[in-house]
């Protein structure tokens, strides 16, 4: 009910849980960042980027994937959670990767999650939103496009999975970290005293504020692009699309929230 009325503050409330899963004080968690310049100057780029790799990378055994492609500089840690990766670069070049583990299904149960990257990564490129809103499960992600220069941001439908990003007249800075973001030196950084605020009353920002002016998370459900600074927003699912039950139709009910449950338990489970 509190997801119904309030879809915001329950998706963000759900992003605020802490990570269960710390072995020797280290979260084992993917994490992505990148920047992509909107200009051909190099003055300064070195430094940031290694600023950015040493941010980003807080353990000496973290495998660092970069991938520098014409504008962008892409960045991934992934700690081998799963047992398949979730990074693809297209035959032009153009690279997708995502955190997480997005669901999609195939047959009787899921594609893994090297073929889900793929489907969703052939799918943003087409500025499709069918495997977005086909798609199950807790994921981030984001995809540059080499032949449009084009930034997509995307995320699960609950937000669960947080990406952050900033955009400055030189370029766009992204990260699934928050802690990345606060310490680069980005121009323009201001307090966003509503967020400040929302922080010390609820313990949380809502909506897609932060802390910071200057820093905006993406949405549930939503796809960025960020072309130069132009910057535009889509959703591809909404909570107005989940139909109200009928309280006649409580034995009908019951039986499809079981199927629902039973669904997603086996959908997790895969093939373990």
């Amino acid at each position: 009910a509190i997801s119904r009325r309030f879809p915001i503050v329950s998706a963000r409330l759900l992003r605020a849980r802490p990570q269960p899963c710390v072995i020797l004080n280290y979260c084992v968690m993917s994490l992505i960042a990148g920047v992509v310049w909107n200009d051909d100057d190099l003055l300064g780029r070195e430094a940031f980027e290694n600023e950015l790799v040493r941010t980003l990378s807080r353990h000496p055994d973290d495998i660092v994937l970069q991938y520098r492609v014409g504008n962008a500089f892409l960045l991934k840690v992934d700690v081998g959670a799963y047992d398949e990766r979730a990074d693809y670069q297209a035959e032009d070049g153009s690279v997708t990767l995502i955190a997480g583990n997005p669901l999609l299904p195939a047959g009787h149960g899921v594609a893994g999650r090297s073929e889900a990257t793929k489907s969703l990564a052939c799918a943003i490129k087409a500025r499709s939103q069918e495997a977005l809103r086909l798609a199950r499960g807790v994921f981030s992600g984001v995809q540059f496009d080499v032949a449009s220069r084009t930034l997509s941001l995307f995320g699960d439908r609950l937000g669960v999975r947080p990406m952050y990003y900033a955009v400055t007249p030189r370029y766009t800075v992204f990260s699934t970290a928050l802690r990345v973001l606060e310490k680069l030196d980005i121009p323009g950084r201001a307090i966003d005293l509503e967020g400040v605020t929302e922080i010390i009353s609820l313990g949380i920002p809502l909506g897609t504020r932060t802390a910071y002016a200057h820093i905006r998370a993406i949405d549930a459900a939503e796809i960025i692009r960020i072309d130069g600074t132009s910057v535009s927003h889509e959703h591809y699912w909404s909570w107005n699309e989940v139909e109200e039950a009928s309280h006649n139709d409580l034995p009908d009910l019951q039986d499809a929230v079981y199927d629902a449950f039973t669904t997603a338990v086996r959908l997790r489970i895969g093939s373990d």
